[in-house]
């Protein structure tokens, strides 16, 4: 019989899984892209490879050529991902 064990140990797993990412991010930088003037939006890292744990952030190398001002902290809250890590280059 199973017995509950000691709370010393505590197991977390990553918030999303690999697929999850890549579509989210296909669907959502379809809009942004425009929004924003996005020319390139590139998936890196851990979660690119698969390699990915629960302390694992989501990279993501953006290039734009967009006026507009924050883009970094306006693509963190229209994403809406926790642990996402934007990487931004501006072209021109």
């Amino acid at each position: 019989m199973r017995r509950r064990s000691s709370n010393s140990v505590k197991i977390f797993y990553p918030r999303y899984d690999r697929d999850y990412i890549i579509e989210t991010l296909k669907r959502k930088f379809k809009e942004l892209g425009k929004k924003y003037n996005i020319k390139l939006a590139i998936l890196f890292g851990s979660y690119a490879t698969g390699k990915f744990t629960a302390s694992s952030d989501i990279d993501i190398l953006v290039v734009h050529d967009s006026k507009k001002r924050n883009l970094y902290r306006r693509l963190r809250i229209e994403l809406n991902l926790m642990g996402i890590e934007l990487h931004i280059y501006k072209i021109n």
